[in-house]
């Protein structure tokens, strides 16, 4: 059975539900799926420092130097994401009954299949579900795993099997093997199911100060693309809000260097 969870995770599950229940979240999903696919494995990021590589041929080798700078950044943030092993928001219970941040794609279904829509309608349904009712009574069967649930539906709260675990806070839910730990929707998919820090960020980050250095007009276009980008990794349910700040800070760590070598 799934422990309890801790108070940061619990917190920061609970804000990436609410987020994702406002218009402007689902209005921006098409948008941060385009984000999400451009900035995977930085490949996006990469491509455009070798294009501006090829177009400013006299400046190229600052270009491939800034282009390694965003490699480097993402490549860090892999590694601690391997030394971390924080489980993302949308993760599935394991065979040793607490939250999946083993090998393997996300999201994960019950049969271990990557389906990102429908994972994301199986939160908006657990969301709905857990509003509906205000009587008390607890919810039986779980359409996951087939084992019964119960809990608070005045408070969203659910548990099922061992009570002796610990109920959960808002906007989580706890149940056997293989099901969906919280009432997060995710609207994309990655190649791990590890969440701190956000590669995303960690790459954006620094392409947007090391290829900016180039064009110093363009620092507030810079600058709405990074926020953009760590928000929609939130809004999608990949990451959480402190998995963005911590890959902001590796591009930072990486980029303003990369900068006053080149630049300064």
């Amino acid at each position: 059975m799934l422990g309890q969870m801790t108070t940061l995770r619990a917190s920061e599950t609970s804000f990436i539900v609410a987020v994702q229940r406002t218009r402007l979240a689902r209005a921006l999903v098409p948008a941060g799926k385009a984000l999400s696919f451009f900035g995977e494995h930085a490949a996006g990021w990469i491509l455009l420092g070798l294009l501006g590589a090829g177009i400013d041929w006299s400046h190229a080798g600052a270009w491939l130097l800034s282009v390694l700078a965003v490699i480097v950044a993402h490549g860090l943030s892999v590694v601690i994401k391997r030394v971390v092993r924080r489980p993302r928001p949308g993760a599935v219970v394991g065979a040793d009954g607490k939250l999946d941040a083993g090998k393997g794609a996300y999201p994960v279904t019950a049969g271990g299949r990557v389906d990102a829509r429908g994972l994301a309608e199986a939160g908006e349904q657990r969301a709905s579900g857990a509003d509906d009712d205000s009587d008390g009574e607890g919810a039986t069967g779980n359409g996951t795993t087939g084992e019964g649930t119960t809990g608070d539906r005045t408070t969203g709260e659910f548990a099922a099997g061992d009570r002796t675990t610990g109920e959960l806070a808002t906007g989580e839910f706890a149940a056997g093997r293989g099901a969906i730990a919280s009432a997060v929707k995710v609207y994309a998919s990655a190649p791990s199911k590890l969440s701190f820090p956000s590669s995303h960020a960690s790459s954006t980050m620094a392409a947007c100060i090391v290829y900016t250095a180039f064009f110093p007009w363009l620092w507030p276009l810079a600058v709405v693309v990074a926020l953009a980008m760590g928000v929609s990794r939130v809004i999608l349910g990949m990451h959480f809000v402190t998995d963005v700040l911590a890959g902001y800070a590796i591009g930072l760590i990486v980029g303003v260097p990369t900068i006053l070598l080149l630049h300064g």
